[in-house]
C-alpha cells in the first residue's frame, strides 16, 4: 500500500542536487509499502528526507542521486529486511556508503529491523547485529519519529506528542479487553448500575432514526452521528482478484489471490459514506479522553467537514463504531468486499472493468481535489455505498496475513475474519493519491494499526 504524502518536495530531482537530508532511507524495493510510511511520518514531523521514490526522478543518473544524499545527510535509517540481507547491488552500496561516514565515534546510521531477528544480522554483519535498533510492528511509526527528532535535538512537536499518548492507550486496548471493548463495557456497567429501568428505557430506544428516503427499509441514520446506515442481505460471492487480472501479480501487490467463495451468513448494516469529520467532530465532542487527531495539509482546522476523517488509528476507528451504535464495530474484510462489490461478480471496480476521473478520487484528478474529496461525489455501487474506492483507504478489523487466502482453497470460507495478530491491521479502498490499480475491489492494504501520520486513511462502520 503505498501511503506516501505528494504534497511537498515536488523539483525532487533538481533539489536533491543541493539540499542537505535530515535523514537518508536505505532499503529493499520489496519493502517500499513500509518504508512509504516510514518517509511520510518523517516529512510531516518537519524533516526533509532522502527517499527514492520522493527524489529520484526520470532520467535522474542513480548512482549520483543516491551518492548525493548519502554524503549530505545527517543521520542514515536503515530498514533491514531478508530481501535487504541478499547483498543486493545498491543497498550494500549505500549500507557501505554510511558505515564509510561514521568516525570519531559519531553516530550516524539507524537500523531498523523488519521482519528479521539478531541471528539474521549476526549471519550477515555481526556489527549490524549489536546495535540498538528499532523493530518494526514493535516500535510504532511515532515512536521512530520522536527518537529522530530527539537524536537531532529538535522538539518533539505538539501533534507528535499526542500521537504518542494515543499509542500508549492503543497497547493497553490490545492487551486489556475492557479497552478494546470499552464502549460495551461501559454500557454493561451502566445497565447493572441502573438495572431493570435501564434495560427497559434502552428496549424502547433504537439507535437508528427513519433514513432520508422516506418509505425505504434499507436506509437508517444514527442518533448519534446523524450518518447514513445501508441495510446488506447476507450472501455469497467470490472474494479476491477476477481472473485475468494481472494488477493482482504485481510484486507490492499484497496477496489477493487465490480466489475463494465467500459465505456472509448474516445481515448487517454498513454507513453509507466514510464517517466524515463532521462526524468524528460530534464524536469528540463531551469526551475529555478523545481528541480530533492531527489535521491534514489539505483540511487544516477541520474545516473541511463533508470530507473523510482520516489520520486515526485502528483503535481509535474502533473506539468510534462502539460509540456510534452499542453492536458498532469495523467490518471484517470479507464484510467490505462482499459490500464493495454490491452483487456484481468479475468485476475489477465496484462499477466495472474500467476507471476513470469520473468514477472516484485517486491520483489522476489528485490536482482537482488537492487531497480529499466530499463524501458523496461519485455515484453510489449498486447497494447505495458510497467512496467504496478511492478517496481515503478504510480500516477493517482484520490483521494482515499475505498468505491468508490460501487457507480457503477450494473451501467456502463461512464469516471468515483473520483474528491472529500479526505486525498489521487490513486497510481497503485506495486513497487520493494511490493509481487506479489500488482502487479494485480486491485490492488490499496493510498498516501499522497505532499509527496516524499517513492523510490518507479513514473508515467506515457497521452495525447489527
Amino acid at each position: 500500500m503505498n501511503l506516501h504524502d505528494s504534497e511537498h518536495q515536488t523539483d525532487h530531482g533538481r533539489s536533491a542536487a543541493r539540499e542537505k537530508w535530515d535523514v537518508f532511507i536505505s532499503h529493499a524495493s520489496e519493502d517500499k509499502a513500509y518504508v512509504d510510511q516510514l518517509a511520510t511520518a518523517l516529512r510531516l514531523a518537519g524533516l526533509t528526507v532522502w527517499y527514492d521514490n520522493m527524489v529520484l526522478e526520470w532520467g535522474d543518473d542513480l548512482r549520483s542521486m543516491i551518492d548525493n544524499g548519502l554524503v549530505n545527510c545527517r543521520f542514515g535509517i536503515v530498514v533491514l529486511s531478508r530481501t535487504f540481507l541478499g547483498k543486493k547491488k545498491w543497498t550494500e552500496h549505500e549500507l557501505n556508503g554510511l558505515f564509510a561516514r561514521e568516525h570519531a565515534g559519531r553516530k550516524l546510521l539507524l537500523p531498523i529491523w523488519h521482519g528479521i531477528g539478531r541471528d539474521d544480522l549476526l549471519e550477515y554483519s555481526p556489527a549490524l547485529a549489536d546495535r540498538l535498533a528499532k523493530i518494526a510492528g514493535r516500535d510504532s511509526l511515532d515512536d521512530i519519529v520522536e527518537s529522530l527528532l530527539k537524536l537531532m535535538e529538535r522538539p518533539v512537536p505538539d501533534a507528535q506528542k499526542h500521537a504518542k499518548s494515543d499509542q500508549v492507550l492503543a497497547y493497553r486496548r490490545r492487551f486489556d479487553k475492557r479497552w478494546a471493548f470499552g464502549g460495551v463495557v461501559l454500557l454493561t456497567l451502566a445497565a447493572v448500575g441502573f438495572g431493570i429501568q435501564y434495560l427497559t428505557l434502552t428496549a424502547k430506544r433504537s439507535p437508528f432514526v427513519a433514513g432520508p428516503d422516506i418509505g425505504k427499509e434499507d436506509t437508517r441514520t444514527t442518533l448519534k452521528d446523524g450518518l447514513t446506515y445501508v441495510h446488506i442481505e447476507p450472501g455469497e460471492f467470490w472474494m479476491g482478484a477476477v481472473p485475468g487480472d494481472i494488477d493482482a501479480d504485481r510484486p507490492d501487490s499484497a496477496g489477493e489471490t487465490p480466489r475463494h467463495r465467500v459465505k456472509i451468513t448474516k445481515p448487517f448494516w454498513m454507513t453509507a459514506t466514510p464517517v466524515t469529520v463532521a462526524a468524528y467532530k460530534t464524536f469528540v465532542r463531551g469526551q475529555s479522553a478523545v481528541a480530533m487527531p492531527p489535521e491534514p495539509s489539505f483540511n487544516l482546522g477541520w474545516t473541511k467537514e463533508e470530507h473523510p476523517i482520516v489520520n486515526v488509528t485502528w483503535q481509535e476507528a474502533q473506539a468510534y463504531c462502539g460509540w456510534a451504535d452499542p453492536a458498532g464495530r469495523l467490518p471484517t474484510e470479507a464484510e467490505w468486499e462482499y459490500a464493495a462489490r454490491g452483487g456484481n461478480e468479475g468485476l475489477k471496480y465496484p462499477w466495472g472493468a474500467e476507471i476513470t476521473g469520473n468514477d472516484a478520487t485517486y491520483s489522476i484528478n489528485l490536482a482537482k481535489w488537492n487531497g480529499t474529496s466530499p463524501v458523496r461525489s461519485y455515484k453510489a455501487n449498486a447497494w447505495g455505498l458510497y467512496d467504496m474506492a478511492g478517496n481515503v483507504w478504510e480500516w477493517v478489523a482484520d490483521w494482515y496475513d499475505k498468505d491468508y487466502y490460501r487457507t480457503f482453497q477450494n473451501v467456502t470460507a463461512v464469516d471468515p475474519q483473520r483474528t491472529q495478530p500479526t505486525e498489521w491491521r487490513v486497510l481497503r479502498g485506495g486513497s487520493f493519491r494511490d493509481d487506479a490499480w489500488r482502487l479494485r475491489a480486491s485490492a488490499r492494504g496493510w498498516s501499522d494499526p497505532g499509527g496516524r501520520f499517513y492523510g490518507n486513511s479513514g473508515f467506515r462502520c457497521i452495525a447489527r
